[in-house]
């Protein structure tokens, strides 16, 4: 509750001294309707990239419970946010560091899911691979190593998750 009252605060804090400094609310701004969507876009990328620049802090001070509030709540707020590969990975990866797989592999889904195409969402999907295989769903590990090689041959994953591959199959014939 602090931390959204804080949150409040700051923003209030901030238009306060935005507000005049930009003449926000003079006479010829509010006639000039295309200017005013400019400064509010720019309003809205400060909110993006502060709310992400907090929750990043929190990850790089390790506190993740506050980190993973904090950008479970950017994922929630900022539905076409700069920054949503990032916080996808860095939930999927604090679970995935406290050894919480299930909700890692969730994260890591969400991310493949919106960004399919990109580089991050290809790691994404490899990482879900790395999870099944840490719980020891050996199964359900070669499934996401073989769909991966054949949706993205050209990506380097594809050729991790090869190895990743034939590492399993070593330690079943065991």
């Amino acid at each position: 509750m602090k931390i959204k009252t804080c949150k409040i605060g700051i923003i209030l804090v901030c238009l306060l001294f935005i507000a005049p400094a930009a003449n926000i609310f003079s006479q010829e701004q509010i006639q000039q309707q295309p200017q005013q969507k400019e400064e509010s876009i720019d309003l809205g990328r400060f909110s993006d990239n502060t709310h992400h620049e907090n929750a990043n802090q929190f990850y790089k001070l390790k506190k993740f419970d506050i980190a993973l509030e904090l950008f479970t709540e950017y994922l929630e707020i900022y539905l076409n946010g700069l920054h949503r590969k990032y916080a996808y990975k860095k939930i999927a990866l604090i679970y995935f560091e406290q050894f919480n797989y299930i909700k890692s592999i969730k994260s890591f889904k969400s991310l493949y899911e919106e960004y399919s195409n990109s580089e991050e969402g290809i790691e994404a999907f490899f990482m879900t691979g790395i999870c099944y295989q840490k719980m020891g769903f050996y199964n359900n590990a070669k499934q996401v190593f073989k769909t991966l090689m054949e949706e993205h041959p050209e990506s380097n994953f594809a050729y991790q998750a090869k190895i990743k591959l034939d590492l399993i199959e070593i330690l079943e014939k065991r």
